[in-house]
């Protein structure tokens, strides 16, 4: 009875999950976009037909299915019309292109970085309208700097396509630029492109180069470095000023929501306007004009800040909320939720693999069902102190619900994460007041230096704070991994506990138990998988090597020397989660020609190794040709750099696969890639990286 009385509450729940359903399945199975608009056709003829011919109560329930079921085709229909890049690959090198800027350029190192809307380009002589996104990276120039979003440029060049993700583990570059709508990537020199228009349109123009006029503000007023990255990041969502190490310190302290404008910032901005709209109680009599006012205002709010994602994300949410107010006097806020969750996703069904879009409605949900049962259970007297505790809660709310998510795509839980956020929000808050301070107040050098001096102070202030947070020992829970499975499981616990909390019936409560004992017991399972396992592994690199041998949770690796530090050491990070891996021995390979290796199960001379059952051979650039006596068999050989000799030298060995990594160059590739040779040929730069389980 509770959950139907939930669902007639909250109507739009009933039509998100059906949603959520169609456009996961979408990505399992691909179905013709036509054939699933003649299936949408048809059953809404069926609905409109059943619902003005069904009287009988007994089919009542018919057209509540038969929309779900409608809803369920709409999510695989909008999956389905994804735009696909297989045109880039068509179009001949250096064709002329007319793209529109969509996001200011932004300085690297070596170039500059920038989101370009592609709107036509020359082929055999005809222009043909496209509207694809790229990214783009800009040679480094004076005109570059000068970019604004919405101008055009003109230029020629060879689009590629998204960068592969080589080695298979951890983060994955391509699917999160594909989730962005990022189709394709090129480089440009500064030669290579003008520029074709200098006037911007667009609102969604209009609001980016108005942030960056804010921006600009801030460092009129003084306001450099991390400090302005910071405040950036704070107040419009900027994140580009932010430097690796502040972004570093700011996770490990569990306080990266803050940098990311989106429903706190939004949150804070509504508590303000309510306060501000207090004083004009006599003018705005009527509720609904305030609630009115409100979202006008929080719409100018992400103007400002851009319309980035995030922040459109989390005014949409508030703009269900406040139309909920303004329509109903009982406002039912998980229907208020599902409905901004179910419009954003109808008009972009990529943003449910979103980490942003997920965190962001599973912290408002945690927030609004927790919070008010976690506050409760202390009073504290003192004002000051009880202000306090409810932002604890808060805290405390947002993160035992985005726990799970969090732990499966970053592998980390911030211990000290309440600590933090009790300061950082109370700095968020206070500088959010400040900047409307000082631009209200830029008419008068004095007032707005002297406010501008006080948000640099609290800005060194929260970064300090944040620095010694993320230095406290143990600050950070590091290599945590959760399976899809484990983060289902989790919040079925979380939801069963929950219903239990507000009915308290023996039968929620041993739904949670059986919860807890379920991912106990995948756990378990997955603990007993790493231990037993045996894997041998060649990755991808640029004119590198990097090969695995994991025996359970111990791995050896050999490499070169010449391998990148910074990708080798996120490659070795990422193996460490991915599989578990808590020790790891690492050997170079140009320094191992006669020596001996034997650690458990794995054991290696002079180019051959051993492992589990299998048997192979690492040939480089510094091997000798093997001195084989009898006809000897090999499972994999793994070849490296430039071997001094070819695949015909080795002819009393009998290979079953050979394996060509990143390193070998492609004139030397067909030495080892014989079409007479019956081995099985596997290269890395094509195949991406080389993951076999080894049996015992």
């Amino acid at each position: 009875m509770e959950q139907i009385a939930f669902y007639r509450k909250n109507p739009f729940v009933r039509l998100l999950l059906p949603l959520i359903i169609g456009i996961l399945v979408a990505k399992t199975f691909h179905i013709s976009p036509i054939y699933l608009l003649g299936v949408i056709a048809v059953f809404f003829i069926f609905l409109i037909i059943f619902f003005f011919n069904s009287k009988s109560y007994v089919l009542r329930h018919v057209n509540g299915i038969l929309i779900s079921v409608l809803v369920f085709i709409i999510g695989l229909y909008i999956s389905q019309t994804d735009a696909k890049n297989a045109w880039i690959n068509d179009i001949e090198n250096n064709a002329l292109f007319i793209a529109k800027v969509k996001i200011i350029p932004v300085e690297k190192e070596k170039s500059y970085k920038a989101e370009i809307l592609l709107e036509a380009f020359k082929h055999n002589e005809l222009w043909l309208t496209q509207n694809s996104t790229l990214l783009i990276y800009f040679e480094k120039d004076s005109s570059v700097a000068n970019l604004k979003a919405g101008q055009q440029i003109v230029f020629a060049a060879k689009i590629s396509d998204l960068p592969l993700n080589y080695n298979k583990i951890g983060f994955d570059y391509s699917k999160y630029l594909s989730i962005k709508g990022i189709q394709g990537t090129l480089f440009l020199e500064k030669d290579n492109w003008q520029l074709l228009n200098q006037s911007s349109y667009g609102i969604k123009y209009l609001a980016l180069n108005i942030r960056a006029t804010v921006i600009n503000k801030f460092q009129s007023f003084g306001i450099t470095g991390d400090e302005l990255g910071v405040l950036s990041a704070l107040t419009v969502g900027y994140k580009d000023n932010l430097s690796s190490k502040i972004r570093s310190a700011y996770a490990g302290a569990g306080a990266m929501h803050v940098l990311a404008v989106s429903g706190l910032h939004v949150g804070i901005v509504y508590l303000i306007l309510l306060y501000l709209l207090s004083f004009f109680k006599y003018l705005l009599k009527k509720q609904r004009i305030k609630y009115l006012l409100i979202i006008i205002l929080l719409w100018a709010y992400a103007f400002i800040t851009g319309l980035s994602p995030s922040v459109t994300r989390s005014t949409v949410m508030f703009t269900f909320i406040l139309i909920g107010h303004i329509l109903s006097k009982r406002i039912h806020i998980y229907n208020s939720l599902a409905a901004s969750a179910f419009l954003l996703l109808l008009i972009n069904p990529n943003l449910l693999y979103n980490v942003g879009f997920q965190l962001s409605y599973i912290a408002v949900i945690g927030i609004v069902f927790f919070q008010p049962k976690i506050y409760k259970l202390f009073y504290i007297s003192n004002y000051f102190f009880d202000k306090i505790w409810a932002l604890t809660s808060v805290s405390l709310a947002a993160q035992i619900v985005t726990f799970p998510v969090c732990i499966y795509y970053f592998h980390q839980f911030p211990v000290y994460f309440w600590l933090s956020n009790i300061v950082v929000i109370i700095a968020a808050t206070l500088l959010i007041y400040l900047t409307v301070l000082v631009f209200l107040f830029s008419f008068s050098d004095s007032i707005s230096m002297l406010v501008s001096w006080l948000i640099q102070k609290i800005l060194f202030f929260n970064n300090t704070f944040i620095y010694w947070i993320n230095d406290l020992p143990n600050a950070v829970l590091e290599g945590i991994t959760f399976t899809w499975g484990q983060v289902i499981i989790l919040y079925l616990t979380l939801t069963f506990f929950g219903v239990w909390i507000v009915y308290k019936k023996a039968n929620y409560f041993l739904a949670t138990l059986c919860s807890v004992l379920l991912f106990s017991m995948l756990t378990a399972s997955a603990l007993f998988e790493n231990s037993n396992q045996k894997l041998m592994s060649v990755f991808h690199f640029q004119r590198q090597t990097g090969i695995q041998f994991i025996n359970g949770s111990q791995s050896v690796w050999i490499s070169s020397n010449k391998n990148d530090t910074s990708m080798f050491q996120r490659l070795q990070n990422d193996s460490k989660v991915f599989w578990g891996i808590n020790e790891t021995t690492e050997y170079n390979l140009n320094e191992i020609n006669d020596s001996t290796i034997y650690t458990k199960n794995f054991f290696f001379k002079n180019g051959f190794w051993m492992f589990g059952d299998k048997k192979g051979l690492i040939i480089h650039s510094d091997s000798k040709i093997p001195i084989v006596k009898a006809r000897t068999n090999i499972d994999y050989l793994m070849v490296s750099g430039s071997p001094p000799f070819k695949l015909s030298d080795l002819a009393n060995i009998e290979i079953n696969t050979i394996i060509i990594d990143g390193s070998v160059p492609k004139w030397r590739i067909s030495d080892w890639d014989m079409s007479q040779n019956k081995s099985i040929i596997y290269k890395t730069e094509i195949d991406g990286a080389f993951i076999k389980n080894i049996c015992n």
